[in-house]
């Protein structure tokens, strides 16, 4: 009868040991399925972040080819109605760094 009795108790602690398991199985399952939910999320917002960078780089692209054909244009007045260095030069170079925000600090 105790050989029958330490088998029924074997079984017994062994149900509880998988029920335990079981129990952190279930959380483990909880826990990844939040995470799947952020990696969604995540995602989503990713992608959001990455058009809103194209169109800044497209912007920036813009402003770039217009700030360069307003330097070449002013540029080649400047030279012909003031020398390199000349106050003129410098006014005209002050105004289109200020009006291209190049002077403003990036913070």
């Amino acid at each position: 009868m105790t050989n029958i009795q330490s088998k029924i108790d074997l079984l017994k602690q062994r149900a509880i040991d998988l029920e335990a398991e079981n129990a952190k199985l279930k959380q483990i399952i909880k826990e990844n399925t939040k995470r799947k939910a952020d990696n969604v999320n995540l995602s989503a917002e990713n992608a959001k972040v990455k058009i809103e960078l194209r169109r800044a780089m497209g912007e920036n692209a813009k402003l770039k080819a217009e700030f360069l054909q307003e330097i070449a244009y002013h540029f080649s007045r400047s030279h012909v109605v003031a020398p390199c260095g000349s106050m003129t030069h410098m006014r005209i170079r002050t105004q289109l760094l200020t009006k291209y925000e190049i002077a403003k600090p990036l913070i």
